[in-house]
């Protein structure tokens, strides 16, 4: 299928938005599903699959909540702790620097999973699909936030079971390159070509959406 004649959807499968605002938990709000493909026949294909996280940080300040809170709720989000200052008042000088300190919110949109099956990359998809993705659930974002960790070196002990070891298969991830560094600076440079920021000393990446991203 060429690119050309390929049309674009996400399909939310699962997202979670939780009431109990008593609790740092309720300011993350996962959302996961389908990356989905329609030729100009209209027939459908499953591209991959996606996961963000809209993180409320500003929701949680007023509950009494700081950023650290919020983000040490889940593993996946607490990865970027260090984009704030050990007291969590605040983004970090890093950040506040290679943002030109032009930051207008605190709350981050956070790039968790972008999987495109093998037969369909190569052909700009997924490019897109984190341009849309940005695009559709930005609202209210600050940042959008991501840590570059190529999906073949992930360890799988978290969540252990048949269908995941099914996916992994379908994905192809063992047939990806083996040289973690490498393929690390692979996937940074493809997040820089989209607006990102490389955190010094860290795989976290930063895009200011105040910014016109690319």
């Amino acid at each position: 299928m060429n690119q050309e004649n390929l049309y674009l959807s996400l399909r939310v499968e699962k997202a979670e938005f939780f009431l109990d605002h008593e609790d740092p938990d309720g300011f993350l709000h996962p959302i996961q599903g389908e990356i989905l493909g329609y030729d100009e026949a209209d027939r459908q294909r499953k591209l991959g699959r996606f996961r963000v996280f809209q993180v409320d940080l500003d929701g949680g300040l007023e509950a009494g909540f700081g950023p650290l809170d919020v983000l040490d709720g889940r593993q996946e989000t607490s990865v970027f702790i260090p984009l704030f200052s050990a007291r969590g008042a605040g983004f970090s000088t890093t950040v506040m620097r290679l943002c030109h300190n032009d930051l207008l919110y605190q709350n981050l949109l956070v790039i968790d999973r972008v999987e495109i099956l093998p037969r369909y990359r190569g052909q700009g998809l997924g490019a897109q699909v984190v341009k849309g993705l940005i695009w559709k659930f930005r609202q209210g974002a600050g940042l959008a936030v991501l840590k570059a960790f190529p999906l073949q070196f992930e360890y799988l002990h978290e969540h252990p079971g048949a269908k995941v070891e099914q996916w992994r298969r379908k994905m192809g991830l063992d047939g990806l390159p083996k040289d973690e560094a490498k393929a690390t600076r692979s996937l940074k440079a493809f997040y820089a070509s989209l607006g990102f920021m490389a955190l010094p000393r860290t795989s976290l990446m930063i895009a200011n959406l105040a910014w016109k991203l690319p």
